[in-house]
């Protein structure tokens, strides 16, 4: 059961890009706002079944607000990334913004390992191959701006956590998600009902299944992971989910969507994995 889950988790993180991709390419990046919403409140609702209660109190607020400002850049810019750019090196570039947290770490006064400093270096040499200009594999300067919030938020998201923990331990967890996801609803809900305008209703129907399914899958993976983190070791479970996750997403990308890469950034992909796997050890 327990390798079911892990199996799962592998599958269902590059599965919501693969669920993302129409959408954005329909619209052409309208509408994230509301897909987002949906994402939030689905994950809010799951959080909900799925907890044992709520506990208010006022002090885990900012974090919250912190976390909620970071989930919705990270989900509204790769939504942007996948309008302008490939599948694969979109969640390739998301899977690297562990490196914020890992340098948050290291002002906490955390070691430096070999494994930190050789997957930093397998790191810049992937961005020099998937960034190399060759003829049909060019990246547009709008998917790197998109794709480097998306960066930053992602990656903000793990350090607010880390924050709140090291404040209230585990005794706020679920009540700070809670907190977290009802703002990022109700602010992408807001954004999106004042940029949609008269294609409210049309953003809605085309985002409601696939945002939904988004919202359910998140929650499962972050279900899962809370399970599987007493029961496998965090060296071999996070390296299989990272690199598990990219290699699902090059496949389907090429399959579903016929997204091509040249052949220096699919051997930046192959660095880049190799990289994703030394930073997680």
């Amino acid at each position: 059961m327990n390798y079911l889950m892990l199996s799962a988790v592998v599958l269902f993180i590059p599965l919501q890009d693969v669920l993302k991709k129409p959408f954005t390419v329909r619209f052409d990046g309208k509408g994230v706002y509301l897909f987002n919403a949906i994402i939030s409140l689905v994950a809010l609702i799951f959080f909900v079944v799925t907890s044992g209660g709520f506990e208010w109190n006022t002090a885990y607020l900012p974090y919250s607000i912190g976390f909620a400002v970071s989930y919705m850049a990270a989900n509204i810019f790769t939504l942007l990334c996948l309008t302008c750019g490939t599948m694969s090196l979109t969640a390739l570039v998301n899977k690297y913004s562990l490196l914020i947290p890992t340098f948050y770490g290291m002002l906490l006064g955390e070691d430096i390992s070999a494994f930190l400093i050789a997957g930093i270096v397998l790191l810049a040499v992937s961005l020099f191959l998937i960034n190399k200009p060759q003829e049909g594999g060019k990246i547009s300067v709008k998917w790197l701006i998109f794709v480097a919030l998306a960066f930053v938020g992602n990656g903000m998201c793990t350090v607010t956590q880390k924050m709140c923990q090291q404040a209230f331990g585990d005794t706020y967890s679920n009540e700070f998600m809670m907190v977290a996801l009802g703002l990022s609803f109700a602010a992408s809900l807001a954004l999106g009902l004042a940029t949609s305008r008269r294609d409210t209703l049309t953003h809605l129907k085309r985002a409601v299944i696939p945002a939904g399914a988004c919202g359910i899958l998140n929650g499962a993976v972050n279900l899962f992971v809370m399970i599987l983190n007493g029961v496998f070791n965090a060296s071999m479970m996070f390296p299989l989910i990272s690199a598990g996750g990219i290699i699902i997403v090059y496949f389907l990308s090429k399959w579903l969507y016929k997204e091509q890469l040249t052949r220096l950034q699919t051997v930046g992909l192959l660095v880049g994995i190799a990289s994703v796997v030394l930073l997680n050890l």
